[in-house]
């Protein structure tokens, strides 16, 4: 679970700078709220993954599990902590929804893929928030196809592919 994440949001980052790429002529308010929020909670993600992995490594052998326990009361205790990790999944699900707009809008990609990046996105807050590999596992999925059309029109490829007018 938490190597999904993080391989997520390692994989996420260029995904997001493309969307923003082809999105901004269009759309340049929506693409720079959503990536600015979308970047947010990645960034608070990718916090999340370092939280996990330290609890991973508090409760193996060898620790001391009265000194781990104070530690994350004290984390937990922190001013401030509990809001960043709030905000950072409603961050990401408003800066994915926006840049799903402002791709729809797009006349570079095909409407769908829009609308296919926001599906996917709220399918993986819904599959991590759940616990869910396979929801997550969809989601990827549903966002690698929501894609395509975006890495075909950054690397030109787009104009490349036959037509259904150049084959007649």
């Amino acid at each position: 679970y938490t190597l999904l994440l993080l391989l997520g949001s390692v994989l996420f980052v260029p995904g997001l700078a493309g969307i923003a790429r082809v999105t901004r002529a269009v759309s340049p308010r929506l693409t720079t709220i959503g990536t600015a929020l979308a970047g947010y909670g990645m960034v608070v993600a990718v916090g999340d993954v370092m939280s996990q992995f330290t609890s991973w490594k508090a409760v193996g052998t060898g620790a001391d599990r009265t000194q781990m326990i104070q530690l994350f009361a004290r984390i937990d205790d922190a001013a401030g902590v509990g809001l960043v990790f709030a905000t950072g999944g409603i961050s990401f699900l408003v800066g994915s929804v926006l840049l799903s707009v402002a791709l729809a809008r797009s006349a570079s990609v095909p409407s769908w893929a829009g609308v296919s990046f926001g599906v996917a996105m709220v399918l993986q807050l819904v599959g991590f928030s759940a616990s869910s590999i396979p929801l997550i596992a969809v989601s990827a999925l549903v966002a690698l196809v929501a894609v395509v059309p975006v890495a075909r029109t950054l690397t030109g490829s787009a104009q490349r592919m036959p037509t259904a007018a150049s084959l007649s």
